[in-house]
């Protein structure tokens, strides 16, 4: 499938709006949990325990899947994959 220049843009901006509202839920997310449980977790181990615990398969196609996964994602989890580090 070709596309032409205007879908191309389109396709583009709609990864990198997804991309900064992944990275703004995630960022929202580790201040949830840093301020509640992890005072010291970082937001490279964030990251890391996100894609070895809900992303293991690969990451959903779907923003709405992406954020219920970084939103699910709890200090018990993050602690057990970082034990195991």
């Amino acid at each position: 499938m070709l596309y032409n220049d205007t879908a191309v843009r389109w396709i583009m901006n709609d990864f990198f709006l997804m991309t900064e509202q992944i990275e703004l839920t995630i960022a929202l997310k580790l201040g949830m949990l840093q301020k509640y449980a992890l005072p010291n977790l970082s937001y490279e181990q964030f990251k890391e325990a996100l894609v070895a615990i809900k992303w293991k398969s690969g990451m959903p196609t779907q923003l709405h899947d992406v954020i219920d996964d970084v939103l699910s994602c709890n200090e018990d989890e993050i602690v057990a994959f970082l034990a195991k580090k």
